[in-house]
């Protein structure tokens, strides 16, 4: 059945983190309504964690694990999880952040209202609709941190409805980015601009 929601999960140096997220995942899993699939994508996969990942998926159905070699660069793994995912709609989130499916049930009134992309950028809320999945994350090019920065662009370049979800600085979830995510992200900005200033989107 196809599921109603893909969480894609990228993975490239954080393994150790990943069965934690796994177990929380599947803790909030059992609060929802609605069929749900979880995409592990791993940028640096390892023999330790593939059996990590067989062991998980024999108590979790819902999970779904591959691995494509990039060298730990978040975006190609994004980019890969995004278009193999299969739900109607599709989220990315970090490793270490808990899973925030209360704020996706907060974005589910914006998308029937026919938004197709619903976005908080600064708790790291990226969710598309298929259709703008695919569009998207087809188009996407940075390797880096700043893959969230550029899906963003690109929906507005793309004339997608966007819509800001509201998530009080009270409830945030999200880890403080390291030093080498946030250079990460500056590059990627300054390389997204650059696209933009000599028209090198297409799609």
């Amino acid at each position: 059945m196809k599921p109603f929601l893909s969480i894609v999960i990228p993975v490239c140096d954080e393994g150790k983190d990943l069965s934690l997220t796994l177990v929380d995942i599947d803790r909030r899993l059992k609060t929802v309504d609605y069929s749900c699939e979880v995409v592990v994508v791993d940028g640096d996969p390892s023999d330790a964690k593939t059996k990590m990942m067989e062991k998980f998926k024999k108590f979790f159905p819902y999970l779904r694990a591959e691995g494509i070699p990039v060298g730990g660069k978040k975006g190609s793994v994004v980019k890969s999880g995004m278009l193999s995912a299969r739900g109607n709609y599709r989220l990315f989130i970090d490793v270490k952040m808990q899973v925030p499916l209360g704020w996706f049930a907060e974005a589910i009134p914006l998308f029937k209202d026919g938004a197709e992309v619903v976005l908080n950028p600064r708790n790291r809320f990226w969710c598309f609709s298929e259709e703008a999945a695919e569009r998207v994350f087809r188009a996407v090019s940075v390797k880096g941190e700043g893959i969230g920065f550029e899906a963003a662009v690109l929906a507005r370049l793309m004339n997608l409805k966007v819509a800001a979800l509201s998530i009080p600085d009270a409830i945030s979830e999200c880890p403080r980015p390291k030093f080498s995510a946030r250079l990460s992200v500056a590059k990627d900005i300054v390389a997204v601009k650059l696209n933009i200033l000599l028209h090198r989107y297409t799609w």
